[in-house]
Parts: C-alpha cells; structure tokens; sequence
C-alpha cells in the first residue's frame, strides 16, 4: 500500500513566485500535469508553460509527469 497525499494547485490569480512556494512549503516531491495543452496563453503565466515549468521544478528538486504522456505508455504495455 501506498502512503502518500494528493494535493491540486491552479495557476491563475497566482504570481510566478507564489506558484512555486506553494509546490516548496507542502514539501512536493512530484508534479503530475494533468493539462490537456502543455502551456496557458499569455505572458503572465509564462512560468507554467512546460519547458520553463520542467527546468524550474528540476531546480527546486520536483520530479515532472506529464499524465498524458503517462495514459499513453500505459496504453502501449496493454495486451
């Protein structure tokens, strides 16, 4: 069994800053993108787009998963 908590974060009405405190204070260790797209318009949330977002959560010790990408693997291995 496993122990561990899930938690959801939006990122609107969020500052660059902000976003990633969020992830550091709850202790994140891993970020599942969910996102359809792998980026929001506009250069206000620039940060979440998902070459910033990787390089920056690598930084802060974050592991990435894209869940879509995820699906698709697991898709693959199926008889």
């Amino acid at each position: 069994m496993y122990d561990f908590e899930i938690y959801t974060i939006g990122v609107y009405a969020s500052t660059e800053e902000s976003f990633f405190n969020k992830l550091t204070d709850n202790k994140i260790d891993v970020f599942c993108d969910i996102r359809q797209r792998h980026g929001v318009r506009g250069s206000k949330y620039s940060y979440i787009n998902i070459r910033y977002l990787q390089e920056k959560l690598t930084q802060l010790g974050i592991n990435y998963v894209y869940a879509k990408e995820q699906e698709r693997n697991n898709m693959l291995k199926m008889p």
